[in-house]
Order: C-alpha cells, then structure tokens, then sequence
C-alpha cells in the first residue's frame, strides 16, 4: 500500500518486497485535503510465545492552498512509529520504539503549453528522529530534505538533497540512516547525506494500471560505497470496483 511518504521516512521498494499490511486504514481524498492513517500489526504475540509483538502506526496528511489558478502550496506532515515488545515481554532491553515525523511545504506551478502542460514543483521537509529503548547508538536526531521536480506528459524527473545529524529511520531508505553495514563491519556516521536523481515514463497508463519504466542515481558519501544506482520496469495495478450503484429515476 503506498501512502505517499517521502523516502528517508519509508523506502519505495518495500511497497514491492514487504508483507502485506494487515490491520486498519482511514483514508480521506478532496480536492485540497489528504489523509492517511494506519496501523499494520506485523505480529501479535501470546503468552509463551517467543517472538516480539511489533506493529507500525502511520500518518500522512496534507493540506492544499490554491495562491492562484497556476500555483499551488501544499503543507504536509507525515509520521511514523515503529514498536517492537510487548505487554507480555518482560525484558527492558528488548522493547523499542522509533518515532520519525517529517513536516514540510511542497509548491507547484503549471505552465502551459501549446499540448501539454509542464508541472514544476519544489519541496522542503524538516524531520525529526526518536528512539525508547537502546537499541541505537543515537536516541535523537535531525535532518532536512530538498526537492525538486519536473512533470510533462508521462514523464517524470526528480532531484533530491537530504542532509541529518544522527538520524536513524528503520523504514527508510539506507543512505539516510547514521547507522548502517558493510558485510560484516557496523559503520556508524553521525551526519548522513545524499543526493539523488530519478526520472521514470509511463508507457501505458489507465485507472486500473500502469506499466513504465524507471532509472535513479544515490551519491552517498558517507556511506562505504558512494555511489548507487538502478533501472526497472514496473507494472503497478490498481483494480476499482463497483459495489453498489443508484439509478435515478
């Protein structure tokens, strides 16, 4: 399930290789308002069991401004809350808890064009990292996110700068976290950063499904290797249905 989170907050390949989310979701779409919550219970554990209890509690909410019939503000704030325990666990050292949450202001402007319009937006986000629990070497930390982007047609291209100061996101992307692993080596960094392009097209696209393909570049200098970088093909499937329909007379 995607929900719209900016990549140091919640890495996009887990929509591909993660569990399904079991659990509730409240979903709200208008014109200017978006909101999004939800818990996933990964697991749920029962007297005698051995494993940890651990779901994960999200938040994705923005709020649209139109400043003219070109231009638009959004603000945005997304958190998420990562909890591993239990109430039947009674060790101290294995119950964790992180909390990321980001709060940003995202503005766009349309220009039109003889076909077709160009979308150009540009974001900015400050987040926030905090740990229960001491698992990680950092219990608190800080970072900034810039973006900027470009929409023409089925085409799409992105430049990012993320800068932090011990921050750690269990569910984001590995080149901004301050902790991190190369083989068997813990390599720990207080100030993760990168910067990063992508772009992607869309050869097919409808409501129910859209088949593109995608390239990305990570420069990562803190991190062992310095560099990263991926090309794919997706095919992303989203099926609509009509539960109950009324006829008016």
């Amino acid at each position: 399930m995607k929900h719209r989170l900016i990549e140091p907050l919640y890495n996009p390949e887990l929509n591909l290789t993660a569990d399904p989310e079991m659990g509730l979701q409240i979903r709200y779409e208008g014109q200017r308002t978006r909101l999004d919550t939800w818990v996933d219970w990964q697991s749920f554990i029962f007297r005698g069991d051995k494993h940890q209890e651990a779901f994960v509690f999200g938040l994705s909410t923005a709020q649209a401004f139109d400043v003219s019939p070109a231009d638009r503000l959004e603000l945005q704030l997304q958190a998420v809350a990562h909890h591993r325990g239990g109430v039947l666990n009674e060790r101290a050292d294995t119950v964790h808890t992180w909390l990321n949450a980001a709060l940003g202001a995202v503005y766009s402007h349309q220009f039109t064009l003889p076909k077709h319009p160009l979308l150009v937006q540009a974001g900015l986000y400050g987040l926030v990292y905090s740990q229960r629990g001491e698992h990680y070497a950092s219990d608190k930390g800080w970072g900034f996110l810039a973006t900027a982007g470009l929409s023409w047609r089925r085409w799409q291209t992105e430049l990012s700068h993320f800068y932090g100061h011990d921050f750690i996101s269990p569910l984001g992307i590995p080149f901004a976290q301050s902790v991190g692993r190369a083989g068997r080596s813990h390599l720990l960094t207080h100030h993760p950063r990168y910067t990063a392009w992508q772009g992607s097209y869309r050869i097919i696209e409808s409501e129910a499904y859209t088949f593109g393909v995608s390239a990305g570049l990570y420069i990562h200098p803190h991190s062992a290797h310095s560099t990263s970088s991926f090309i794919e093909a997706y095919l992303s499937i989203s099926p609509r249905f009509t539960l109950l329909r009324r006829q008016r007379q």
